[in-house]
This record gives structure tokens, sequence and C-alpha cells, in this order.
């Protein structure tokens, strides 16, 4: 499996040790090798991957950046998800559960990340000589076609409207309506 890791940040670095992590709990080698830092949009990197023997069966990305230039690169490169490779990602946007096929994701709890880093500044606030905190919360996968599960999606294809702020076209191209 491929990791994409896309530019080095932090939080990155924290899922790429997340990644390692789950390897070794599940059996199976770090390979230094098929972790990728950088950005696909040239196509060669990709390239280079699946001309790898083996070839990788599935690549993770790490953010939603690196997500999407994976999935272009795929896609002119003529590989399928997730007949040819399975594919999966870090972040959940919002056209995911759209794409075909749907894509697997893990879902950052945003809503609770919020309402977590609102309560430490608010005791932070009434106590001046709190000590720093960290707080880890834990994401949800959410299982869909894109990594090869032939079974239902975990998420359906069904917009929760709870689940999305309310947006208009003014919003998406990051202008206000007027």
């Amino acid at each position: 499996m491929v990791y994409d890791q896309g530019l080095h940040e932090y939080h990155k670095s924290a899922r790429l040790r997340g990644y390692r992590e789950a390897l070794l709990a599940h059996g199976l080698a770090y390979d230094q090798n098929l972790v990728h830092c950088g950005s696909f949009r040239n196509g060669h990197v990709l390239g280079d991957f699946m001309q790898a023997i083996p070839r990788p069966t599935a690549l993770f990305a790490a953010g939603y950046g690196t997500g999407l230039e994976a999935l272009t690169e795929l896609r002119v490169s003529g590989m399928r998800i997730p007949e040819d490779i399975a594919f999966a990602m870090y972040d959940d946007v919002q056209w995911g559960a759209f794409m075909d096929p749907p894509l697997t994701l893990m879902r950052n709890p945003a809503d609770q990340v919020g309402r977590v880093a609102m309560e430490l500044l608010f005791a932070r606030l009434a106590d001046r000589n709190r000590p720093p905190q960290e707080v880890r919360l834990q994401p949800i996968l959410v299982v869909r076609h894109s990594c090869g599960h032939a079974g239902p999606a975990q998420d359906p294809l069904l917009i929760d409207r709870d689940s999305f702020p309310a947006t208009t076209p003014a919003m998406w191209l990051g202008t206000q309506a007027v």
C-alpha cells in the first residue's frame, strides 16, 4: 500500500505515525519506499509506484489535496478504482459519497474538535495557570466502495442535512451573497 502524505505538515506527521502503528498492529512491515511526501501533480511519481514489483494494491492519501491529486493521476493513467487499486483518504469531503466509486475515508470529528477546543479555551481563560492539555479525538472510518468493499456502503449515499453546514453557491465560490 502506498501512503501519500503530501508536504510535511504536523498533522500529517501524526497521521503517518498512525499509519505505521496500524501496520504494526496488523503484523505488516512498514516500508519507507512506499511513503510519498510531495505532490503527484506531474504523474511521474505515481507512475513509478505503479510500475513497482509487486505493484501496490492500495493507496491512502493523508489529506484532501493529496487525495484529489492522486485520484486525478490514477484516472489519467487509466487505473480503475477499486479494480486496479483500492483508494482511501483522510478528510471527509462532502463530494466523496457522490464519486464513482464512492470514496472510503477517515472522517475527522470537526464538530467535536470545535467543542473541545472551546472548552479548553474557556477553562484556560478561567484559570491562566492551567497547564496545556493534549486531547486526541478518534476519527471515524467511513467504508465505501473505493476500497474494494463490495457490500452496501456504511455511509449511505444520502445527505444528512445536520452533518453539513448550510451553504450557498456564493459560499462555494468564496464570495459573499449580496
